[in-house]
C-alpha cells in the first residue's frame, strides 16, 4: 500500500465516525432552527442572523491567522509545541478582550437595533482563544474524540433552546443558547485535551515567538477575514438594504447550505497534518496526496451540490414554511457555490503547506471588492437572489479563475486540474471500499 492509500485509509476511517456526528448535530440544529425562526418570523430571525454575522467577523479577527500556521509548526517541532500554542493563546486573548472593548463602544455610540445580541455574541471574544488546542488534537489524529466532546455542548445548547421555544423566551434568551453551546463545548474540549497528554498549564507567552508567527500569519488574517466576509457580508448587506425580515429569508437559505457547506472544511482537517507529515519523506508522495484531495473535494461537492439545488423548494418549504417560500431560489444558487468555496479549502491548506499564503491575498480581496460590488447592485433589484449570485461569482473568481491567471498562483491551477483528472480512479476506489464493507 502506496502512501496516499495509506492517508486515504486513515482519513476514512475517522472521517465517517466524525462526519457522521456532525451530520447529526446540523440536521438537528437545522430542525430547531426551523422551528427558532417560525416563532421568531422573518424580522426576528433576521436581527439573530446579523447579529452572529458581524461577531463571526470579530472572532475570525480574533484568531490572527494562526489555525493552518499552528497546525504546520506543531508538526516541524513537537518539542516546541507548548511554546507554540502559549504564544498563539495568550496572543488570541488579548486581541479578543480588545476587540470586545470595541465592540462596546460601537453599541454605545451607534446604538444598532440589534446591539444588544451583538454584545451577548461578543462575549465569545473572551474564551475564543481556547480553539487554539484544536490544532494539537488535529495534529495528534483525535478529531473522531474531539467530535464526541463537542457533541456535549451542542446538546446543551440544543436543549436551552428548545426550552426557550417552549417559554416563549425573547430574543436575547437565544443568543445567550449558543454562548452555552460554544462554552460546554469548548469545557468538554479542554477536559478532553487534559485527559490525552495536553498540559495548558505550561504554556507561556514569548514576545519573539508570537512576533515570528505574526509575521507569518498577517497574510491569513486578512485572507481569513476577507473569506469571511465574502460568506458573511451578504447576510448584512441585505439587512441594510433590504431590511430585517429580507435578511430572515436569506439567513434561511444560510443556514440549509452549511448543511452541506462543513463537509470540505472537514475533509481539509483530517488531510492538512499527515500530508505535511508526508512532506518530510516523500516530495513526491506529497503532490499526489494533494491531487487526490483535491479530485475527492471535487466530487464530494459535485455530488452535494447536486443533491441540495434538486431539493432546494421542497426543503425550504418543510422546514420554515410558506413565509420562507423565497429561500429555496437563494439555496438553489448558494448550493452551486459550494464547489468554488471546497477549492479554495484545498488551496488554502496547500499554500499553507508550502508557506505561501500570501498567494490568496490578492485573489481574496479581488473577489470581496467585486462582491461588495455587485452586492449593492443587485441586492436592492432582487434582494438575496442577487446576494447569492454575487457570492457565486465572487468565489469563482477568488478560488478558481485566479489560480490559472495570477502568475503566484499557476500551481494551485495545476493542482485543481490534477485532481479533476484523479476523480474517475478515486471514485472507482471508493467505490470498491464501500462493496467490501457492504459484503
Amino acid at each position: 500500500m502506496n502512501h496516499t492509500s495509506q492517508i486515504l485509509s486513515r482519513i476514512w476511517r475517522g472521517y465517517s465516525i466524525t462526519v457522521a456526528l456532525r451530520v447529526l448535530r446540523i440536521i438537528v440544529n437545522l430542525v430547531i432552527t426551523s422551528f427558532l425562526a417560525r416563532e421568531l418570523g422573518q424580522g426576528g430571525f433576521g436581527q439573530l442572523m446579523v447579529s452572529m454575522s458581524l461577531v463571526s467577523l470579530l472572532l475570525c479577527f480574533s484568531e490572527m491567522g494562526f489555525n493552518r500556521i499552528t497546525v504546520r509548526e506543531l508538526v516541524s517541532d513537537e518539542d516546541g509545541a507548548w511554546h507554540t500554542l502559549g504564544a498563539t493563546f495568550f496572543t488570541r486573548l488579548a486581541v479578543g478582550t480588545l476587540l470586545y472593548s470595541l465592540l462596546v463602544g460601537y453599541v454605545l455610540a451607534l446604538k444598532p437595533e440589534h446591539g444588544s445580541l451583538v454584545l451577548i455574541y461578543g462575549v465569545l471574544l473572551f474564551t475564543h482563544a481556547g480553539t487554539e488546542t484544536l490544532a494539537w488534537f488535529e495534529v495528534k489524529g483525535q478529531m473522531e474524540r474531539l467530535a464526541w466532546a463537542q457533541l456535549i455542548g451542542f446538546i446543551a445548547g440544543s436543549v436551552a433552546t428548545v426550552v426557550g421555544l417552549i417559554l416563549k423566551m425573547p430574543l436575547w434568551f437565544y443568543a445567550v443558547c449558543y454562548l452555552l453551546e460554544c462554552w460546554f463545548s469548548l469545557s468538554a474540549t479542554l477536559w478532553l485535551f487534559h485527559n490525552i497528554g495536553g498540559r495548558m498549564k505550561t504554556w507561556r507567552w514569548s514576545w519573539d515567538r508570537a512576533r515570528a508567527l505574526l509575521g507569518e500569519s498577517w497574510f491569513e488574517i486578512v485572507s481569513q477575514l476577507a473569506l469571511l466576509l465574502l460568506f458573511r457580508v451578504d447576510t448584512i448587506m441585505v439587512e441594510a438594504l433590504r431590511g430585517a425580515e429580507e435578511a430572515g429569508v436569506y439567513g434561511a437559505a444560510v443556514r440549509v447550505s452549511e448543511v452541506v457547506y462543513f463537509l470540505p472544511g472537514m475533509l481539509s482537517n483530517f488531510f492538512l497534518s499527515p500530508l505535511l507529515q508526508l512532506k518530510k519523506s516523500d516530495l513526491a508522495a506529497y503532490h499526489r496526496g494533494f491531487a487526490d484531495y483535491m479530485g475527492m473535494t471535487l466530487m464530494l461537492t459535485a455530488v452535494l451540490a447536486a443533491c441540495v439545488a434538486f431539493a432546494a423548494p421542497i426543503t425550504i418549504r418543510l422546514l420554515f414554511g410558506k413565509d420562507f417560500t423565497a429561500s429555496s431560489s437563494i439555496l438553489l444558487i448558494n448550493a452551486w457555490a459550494l464547489i468554488p468555496y471546497a477549492i479554495g479549502l484545498v488551496r488554502t491548506q496547500y499554500l499553507a503547506a508550502e508557506g505561501r499564503l500570501w498567494v490568496n491575498l490578492p485573489s481574496v480581496l479581488t473577489a470581496l471588492v467585486l462582491n461588495i460590488g455587485l452586492n449593492w447592485l443587485w441586492i436592492p433589484r432582487w434582494s438575496g437572489e442577487g446576494a447569492a449570485w454575487a457570492t457565486l461569482i465572487s468565489y469563482s473568481v477568488a478560488w478558481v479563475l485566479s489560480s490559472f491567471v495570477l502568475p503566484q498562483a499557476l500551481d494551485t491551477g495545476r493542482v485543481i486540474i490534477e485532481g479533476f483528472l484523479r476523480i474517475p480512479p478515486l471514485g472507482l476506489s471508493l467505490w470498491r471500499r464501500f462493496q467490501r464493507r457492504t459484503h
